[in-house]
């Protein structure tokens, strides 16, 4: 599982709401599927034994290319970005997301949005030690 530790509210009144505490499955939405692709390989196959919604080559594409994309897998209407933040021996330790309506992903600001969650998940972790 994954557990919700910090979180920064919209101003928009409509809105994703994630509390601190929730906790959600690691093979569906963006945040979730950011720390099954970094897991030991035998954990991995474990959990897409139980729930194979994704798989090793998505998750490859995901380990390569520094993030992924949820649309709607976790709850219709909603979109989420997520990134890797990792520790000072290159481990994983977060998954940095930023979700919302769908709506508000479309568009021309959609390769900004993955830009700013890549670049403030790599500034986290280089706060964290990180090379």
């Amino acid at each position: 599982e994954r557990i919700c530790v910090e979180r920064v509210e919209s101003r928009q009144p409509l809105r994703r709401v994630i509390n601190i505490g929730d906790r959600n499955v690691l093979t569906r939405g963006a945040a979730g599927r950011v720390l099954l692709a970094y897991l030991p390989a035998e954990k991995r196959q474990a959990l897409l034994a139980k729930d194979p919604f994704t798989n090793e080559e998505a998750l490859e594409e995901l380990r390569h290319g520094g993030y992924t994309v949820s649309l709607g897998e976790r709850e219709e209407g909603v979109t989420s970005i997520a990134a890797p933040v990792f520790d000072a021996r290159l481990e994983v330790v977060a998954a940095l997301s930023l979700s919302g309506p769908s709506v508000r992903f479309e568009g021309p600001g959609y390769a900004d949005r993955i830009a700013k969650v890549k670049k403030y998940a790599e500034l986290i972790s280089r706060a964290l030690g990180s090379r």
